[in-house]
């Protein structure tokens, strides 16, 4: 009986730290493809199969707290703690939900539901701290299960209370706005209803459900993807399964689609839904049967894993300290689909000029910071110049021509503080504004056509203070997008570091040289952009007693602690 190669991928903190079974040539962005418990438990052969859990039911408020203040935390406990000693993944499921919560909780005054929810949040985050990802709400599209409870002690903007909570109390994993069918009919209803919460800056990532899609051809499938991707953040697949008692067909369904969800540039991460025939929550939907034999579909997913391990994956698990969005990279080169590089603004505080800008803290902002022209009586450059202060450069290579969309993070109060100046190159200077937020949002001032292959500088020039920028995204329609010297940031499908001139090929071959890249010692002073160590992003290169490491993704916690870094050659400093 064939089974995968044991991961060997590693959580610590909420950040992944090694090389699992979901890594691949084609797959540059997914961390894991994991499972569910089964009955309640973790199987035996679990770590044969998969690299990340989810609880099924145990970890459901529900479940957890049938009876008020009288907490069963068993289930959860058990997948919770076989994630930590496994070193993979857990994400939690779910915390606000409109379907198996505690029917108490229907028979207090709304002011007592809104203690409950935080309690109930708080309670969670205190017992399992280092969640790596959690679906905080879940099947909120209307005519789903919203959680009328949550409206009732929230107002209409219960869902963004709701990830409020969780931020405060879970500040290091990766939240979710979870739900069903947005890949087959309700696709529009849930843009409509995740829109608003992420424009408010306060969730990481969007969760899909994925069962039903036996009718959807691939083509549908990438298309209705695509749009979900278009929102600007990553996707979880989060409950995958394919509904056939007939082993050819569910083996042709899950050849089609599951290459669909590996290689798209804006998946993560992939957690099928039970894989015991006669054990999940769907008939049909079963991969290995009781005797331990494998239905074509397992054999199949097996093989295709297996085959397409290799290359160099690296991915954050998109806390950026918890508040920013996810982002990953990879070593290697690709023609294809598109690809993004993501830059902390803040980074880039270093440059010459500059001041007046200035950094500044904010938990709901990516990273924690955010740059901003001071406030100071409503100042305004009226004219933009190439030699102004108050200027940010993002530099940035394309692996081949293509169109760039620009698109920045910025909590824009009103009409006096909403705009900035902005140019690709030696172009003429453009004016972003008359676009205010409701707190942090995300904008796209332009889509930049038929860039050239080679290297380019995105220039952002203050206009008005108060304006708060908190990252820059650049999008390449095809091809590469990566940074070039001069940027701290992390890019999808392709690597970020041209930092130092020490460099690696996907295999980890040695370095010539360490070159511009600094000794650490104590693994506590600063990276090679000048950000202390909670601000090492993908690509940055350290060395430590003469060995060259490189940051596998956005890392918040001391380099040494941790397997964040992968060695990549010896150091011979000149």
């Amino acid at each position: 009986m064939k089974k995968l190669i044991k991961p060997t991928l590693s959580w610590v903190a909420g950040v992944a730290l090694s090389l699992g079974i979901a890594q691949g040539a084609g797959a540059q962005n997914v961390q894991f493809v994991g499972n569910i418990t089964t009955n309640g438990s973790v199987r035996n052969d679990f770590m044969d199969y998969w690299d990340q859990i989810t609880p099924e039911n145990e970890g459901k408020w529900g479940s957890v707290e049938r009876s008020r203040d009288n907490y069963s935390w068993s289930g959860q406990d058990a997948a919770y703690n076989f994630a930590r000693a496994n070193g993979i993944p857990f994400k939690a499921h779910t915390l606000v939900w409109g379907s198996q919560y505690p029917s108490w909780i229907n028979n207090l005054s709304n002011a007592e539901k809104a203690a409950e929810i935080e309690e109930w949040i708080r309670d969670y985050c205190n017992r399992y701290p280092a969640t790596d990802i959690i679906d905080v709400v879940n099947e909120a599209t209307p005519g789903h299960a919203p959680a009328n409870y949550a409206r009732d002690a929230f107002g209409d903007n219960w869902i963004i209370k709701s990830f409020q909570l969780a931020r405060q109390y879970c500040p290091n994993a990766t939240l979710v706005l979870n739900d069903y069918n947005v890949l087959i009919w309700n696709t529009n209803d849930f843009i409509a209803m995740a829109q608003p919460v992420i424009n408010a800056g306060v969730v990481d990532a969007l969760g899909l459900q994925a069962h039903g899609l036996e009718s959807l051809s691939a083509s549908q499938l990438k298309s209705t993807l695509d749009r979900i991707a278009n929102l600007g953040l990553p996707i979880y697949i989060s409950e995958y399964d394919v509904r056939s008692t007939n082993d050819q067909e569910q083996l042709r369904i899950m050849r089609d689609q599951f290459p669909v969800f590996y290689n798209h540039p804006s998946v993560r991460g992939i957690t099928l839904w039970g894989y015991m025939v006669g054990a999940t929550w769907r008939e049909g939907t079963g991969l290995i049967r009781a005797d331990g034999s494998h239905r074509p579909a397992m054999t199949w997913l097996m093989n295709y894993l297996e085959n397409n391990r290799g290359g160099s994956t690296s991915s954050s698990s998109s806390s950026s300290s918890s508040s920013s969005s996810s982002s990953s990279s990879s070593s290697g080169s690709s023609s294809g689909g598109p690809s993004s590089l993501t830059v902390e603004l803040e980074s880039l505080s270093d440059s010459s000029n500059f001041s007046p800008f200035s950094v500044q803290s904010d938990s709901s902002a990516a990273g924690g910071q955010y740059v901003v022209w001071p406030n100071n009586g409503n100042q305004i450059v009226s004219s933009p110049s190439d030699s102004a202060s108050g200027q940010i450069q993002v530099h940035f290579t394309l692996s081949q021509s293509a169109d760039v969309q620009f698109q920045i993070r910025a909590d824009l109060a009103n009409g006096n503080d909403d705009s900035f100046y902005y140019k690709l190159d030696s172009g003429s200077w453009n004016t972003q504004n008359n676009a205010s937020t409701s707190g942090w949002g995300t904008l796209t001032p332009a889509t930049f056509s038929n860039v050239s292959t080679g290297s380019h500088t995105l220039h952002i020039l203050r206009r008005e203070d108060g304006a708060k920028l908190d990252k820059v995204t650049l999008n390449a329609s095809v091809g590469q997008v990566s940074a070039s010297t001069g940027s701290s940031s992390s890019s999808s499908s392709s690597s970020s570091s041209s930092s130092s001139s020490s460099s690696s090929s996907s295999s980890g071959a040695a370095v010539a040289s360490c070159d511009g890249v600094n000794e650490y010692p104590s693994w506590t002073a600063k990276d090679w952009s000048g950000g202390d160590y909670n601000h090492a992003n993908s690509g940055d290169y350290m060395s430590y007693q003469g060995v060259l490491y490189r940051a596998n993704w956005y890392t918040a916690t001391v380099p040494g602690s941790d397997s964040s870094w992968t060695r990549v050659g010896d150091c011979n400093f000149v």
